[in-house]
C-alpha cells in the first residue's frame, strides 16, 4: 500500500520524513526481515515525538495497537496524515 505524508516545512523537523523512518517501516513490513516479526497483531506501540506519525501509521497497518504523540503544535499533522492513510480496522487500532 502506498502511503503519502506531505511535507510541512513550517513545523521544522517535525515537518520532515526522516530515512530511517522509511527504513523501519520497510523492515517491519518485509516479510523476509527479522523485524517483521515484531509486529504480530497483540504488540502495543507508543511512538513519542511522532512528527509526521509514518512509523505509527505503519505500525497500525500492521495490525498494532498504537499510540502516536507530538507536541501540541504538530498535532494537526498527525490527524491530517492519519486521515490521508488510515481506515477501517487499522484506524481503530490508533490512539
Amino acid at each position: 500500500q502506498s502511503l503519502s505524508f506531505p511535507l510541512v516545512k513550517s513545523l521544522g523537523e517535525a515537518g520532515c520524513l526522516f530515512q530511517s523512518a522509511l527504513v523501519l517501516c520497510n523492515l517491519l513490513a518485509d516479510k523476509s526481515s527479522p523485524f517483521a516479526s515484531f509486529i504480530d497483531g497483540k504488540k502495543k506501540v507508543v511512538e513519542l515525538g511522532s512528527g509526521t506519525g509514518a512509523l505509527g501509521v505503519s505500525a497500525a497497518l500492521l495490525g498494532a495497537s498504537v499510540c502516536i504523540t507530538d507536541l501540541p503544535h504538530v498535532l494537526p499533522q498527525l490527524h491530517d496524515n492519519v486521515a490521508l492513510n488510515l481506515q477501517g480496522p487499522a484506524l481503530t487500532r490508533l490512539s
